[in-house]
């Protein structure tokens, strides 16, 4: 699905979830069922939403630098990635950066640097844990022709 594709999908499920939670919690006159049906069709439809990405996925493994400056918990790591998007990407990462946290990623091949935000952090084994990062003020990063990277999907 393109861009503009996915954002009519998801803004069409948000309007359902929406009308859907409408419906249910102001329907005095519904029974158990009916209420019951709505419930689910609310929770399907937030599970569809989670599945639309605002772009595609690539799969690579790009060598870079992870920074974080916390306040009496600073760490630097030399890591790769594991998936690259338009607006981020999930790294290795043997050090607990926490979703939420501020990380600067420094490409290693060519020494751009961009601020992003930690989304997610889930176990990958041994030690070290898979992270999500989402750009901050940056915009392709990767220098990736977008719409190819959507047509070989």
């Amino acid at each position: 699905m393109s861009g503009p594709d996915t954002e009519s999908m998801r803004r069409f499920i948000h309007e359902c979830v929406r009308q859907a939670d409408e419906i249910e919690h102001k329907g005095e006159d519904l029974d158990h069922l009916e209420r019951a049906l709505l419930v689910h069709i609310i929770e399907r439809a937030t599970d569809l939403g989670l599945h639309l990405r605002r772009s595609p996925r690539k799969a690579a493994s790009i060598a870079v630098s992870l920074r974080c400056d916390k306040l009496g918990g600073a760490w630097e790591e030399e890591t790769e990635t594991v998936l690259l998007s338009r607006y981020g990407a999930s790294l290795r990462c043997d050090h607990p950066a926490k979703p939420g946290e501020t990380v600067e990623v420094v490409r290693s091949d060519t020494g751009q640097r961009a601020q992003a935000r930690v989304a997610w952090q889930l176990p990958s084994g041994n030690e070290s844990v898979r992270i999500g990062v989402e750009f901050v003020g940056c915009d392709n990063f990767w220098g990736l022709d977008w719409a190819a990277v959507e047509e070989a999907r």
